[in-house]
């Protein structure tokens, strides 16, 4: 098991505290990409880019993707300038690595953002972004 994570440095001030290069004893299996706010859509697909990259290193049978929106450009939270497009490109990238890693195999959850009218929007395009034939686009 592997975890790859991209997090809001936030010094703590956003739940739940954590975001730090290295929060957990070292077994080789963590890689966090903390990102200062406010979180912009270069630092984010530079961030993604770096967790494919360790995601082929890896060779994972299965991806679990947990995609929190308190990034965008809406949320209360304030703590990004993303916009839907930026979370439907990562999406897509994580999704067509997981076709090329593990046969397409990929699991997703919702994990947070607050922006509720955006959140669904955005979810919808996540979806998108994971259906056959879209990843290799």
């Amino acid at each position: 098991v592997h975890a790859f994570s991209r997090s809001d440095q936030s010094n703590g001030s956003v739940y739940p505290g954590t975001g730090e290069a290295v929060t957990t004893p070292d077994f080789g299996n963590v890689l966090n990409i903390p990102i200062k706010p406010p979180v912009s859509s270069r630092s984010f697909h530079k961030a993604i880019k770096t967790i494919v990259d360790a995601l082929r290193k890896f060779g994972p049978d299965l991806m679990i993707l947990s995609s929190g929106f308190d990034a965008h450009l809406t949320d209360p939270n304030e703590l990004g300038t993303l916009v839907g497009l930026d979370f439907y490109e990562a999406t897509r990238t994580l999704a067509a690595a997981a076709e090329m890693l593990c046969a397409g195999r990929i699991v997703s959850v919702l994990e947070g953002g607050y922006a509720v009218q955006t959140m669904e929007a955005v979810r919808m395009r996540c979806i998108d972004a994971e259906q056959p034939g879209v990843a290799g686009n």
